[in-house]
């Protein structure tokens, strides 16, 4: 990873008790797991690592107005390829297979985000090249 910086944060308190919970439980200490942290967020978050576009799985969970979550990915039928809907735990499990345009991927997570309770996340997919 190469040359390390050294930087302060300030986390709420009981955030700082269960990372430090977690880092004990995986036996490293609370720098590393942070690292492995912020690069899972980072690589999360990363849409476009060619040319404008992504391709990933978008995971809608905890809500419960499927018609409405349909009506919004109608509008976003470019990059939706796959759409299945479950239960675990008694919550809705959505889970979108998504590919296109950085920005309508992005677009279409973003309207999710803001237009449900449940939620959201973006996992890239890389395939060899």
């Amino acid at each position: 990873m190469g040359r390390k910086r050294r930087f302060g944060i300030s986390v709420p308190e009981e955030l700082a008790k269960r990372l430090d919970e977690l880092a004990e439980s995986m036996g490293i200490n609370r720098s590393k797991l942070i690292c492995e942290a912020l690069e899972a967020y980072l690589h999360m978050y990363a849409y476009s690592p060619r040319g404008g576009r992504c391709c990933g799985v978008l995971t809608v969970t905890g809500l419960t107005d499927s018609a409405r979550l349909l009506r919004l990915i109608e509008g976003f039928r470019d990059v939706v390829h796959e759409f299945s809907h479950t239960h675990a735990e008694g919550e809705c499990v959505n889970i979108l297979i998504v590919s296109g345009p950085t920005h309508r991927v992005a677009e279409l997570r973003s309207r999710l985000v803001n237009s449900f309770k449940g939620d959201v996340r973006y996992l890239p997919l890389a395939f060899p090249t």
